[in-house]
């Protein structure tokens, strides 16, 4: 390396002294120089001139500042020579990579609090944000979470999520949709709790290993969670419908204020219907005649049908019928009513 810097600045060197004697241009120019004292620094260290090196100056009418070239190329390490015979100064030597590592270091170190500084300034600070979701959103099941990344401010947020396969391959292969889409709400839901309701965010989950992006997400302020899964490389995604079914038995619902839990989901894949039982936590019968079939019980049986057909949906079982019957605590029926899934009525 040494020998190529040698050449290239030989070859310099010889090219502007041809110039040089082709024009014939040599002689005096009188400037205008600042002195004040300018102080040259390496890698956060102040360089102490040696006597009689000379000292940087600031040329006033080009507002340029010049330095020593001796003082400038050994303070990085590199030897001076005079070359009289080419009329050139020779520059020989290279910095090393400990040098320069150091300067990566440092880079990374300003861009990281310049960024700090951004965020602070905006009322944000993502890097303490970045921490405490790793903290609590460390796992997803039993795949370890490599990093959070944070960028953006309270208007649009982005989301990079690291995982590393090399290590839980088989742990992600393991994973459902629902799984995964669970954690990335609940981790969204902290997001925008943080920053705020209205933020846009966009996200994606990465193998490090790999560099393939797995899953990306996105919701736009309360709207819902979008996930989209591109990891089929790695995992089968989806579930049996038993465990869909079993994930759903023992969900909580209410109609205009009155509590149910779900205790029966049987699902005919072949037919696409869907059949779940509601049972009130207590006895809600006179409560439930007093309720208006239009006002109070159809938008929320509508809701409650649209929430199970969807977490169907997310794990690739298609529903286009669904019955659904809501039962008092003794387990006798208050009513029961079809709901079909594409024209999203109840009857």
């Amino acid at each position: 390396m040494k020998k190529k810097v040698i050449i290239a600045l030989l070859a310099v060197a010889v090219m502007l002294s041809l110039a040089a004697i082709a024009n014939a241009t040599t002689g005096a120019k009188m400037i205008d120089a600042t002195y004040r004292g300018i102080v040259i620094m390496t890698n956060g260290n102040v360089v102490t001139p040696e006597p009689g090196m000379g000292e940087p100056f600031i040329v006033t009418s080009e507002g340029r500042t010049y330095v020593p070239i001796r003082m400038a190329a050994e303070a990085l390490g590199l030897d001076v020579e005079w070359v009289d015979w080419l009329n050139a100064v020779q520059i020989t030597g290279s910095t090393s990579s400990s040098e320069l590592e150091a300067l990566k270091a440092e880079n990374a170190s300003l861009k990281a609090q310049l960024k700090a500084y951004q965020d602070k300034e905006k009322g944000i600070d993502l890097r303490d944000l970045e921490d405490e979701l790793l903290a609590d959103y460390g796992k997803l099941k039993d795949v370890k979470i490599k990093d959070i990344i944070l960028d953006g401010d309270k208007d649009d947020a982005d989301v990079e999520i690291e995982i590393d396969l090399y290590d839980y391959a088989s742990r992600w292969k393991r994973l459902t949709d629902r799984d995964i889409q669970y954690w990335i709400e609940d981790l969204v839901e902290d997001i925008q709790y943080e920053l705020s309701g209205d933020t846009y965010i966009s996200g994606e989950i990465i193998d490090i290993d790999s560099d393939d992006v797995l899953v990306k997400f996105n919701k736009n302020g309360e709207s819902r969670l979008r996930v989209t899964f591109y990891d089929d490389d790695y995992r089968r995604g989806g579930s049996d419908a038993s465990d869909v079914e079993d994930d759903i038995n023992g969900s909580s619902y209410d109609v205009s204020g009155i509590d149910f839990t779900v205790t029966d989901v049987s699902y005919d894949e072949d037919d696409e219907e869907l059949s779940v039982i509601l049972k009130a936590d207590y006895n809600a019968l006179n409560s439930w005649d007093n309720l208006d079939y239009r006002y109070d019980i159809m938008p929320d049986a509508i809701d409650i049908c649209e929430d199970i057909a969807d977490i169907f949906a997310d794990e690739g079982f298609s529903v286009k019928t669904m019955y659904i019957d809501f039962r008092n605590n003794n387990n006798t029926r208050l009513d029961s009513y079809d709901y079909d899934v594409d024209r999203g009525r109840l009857s």
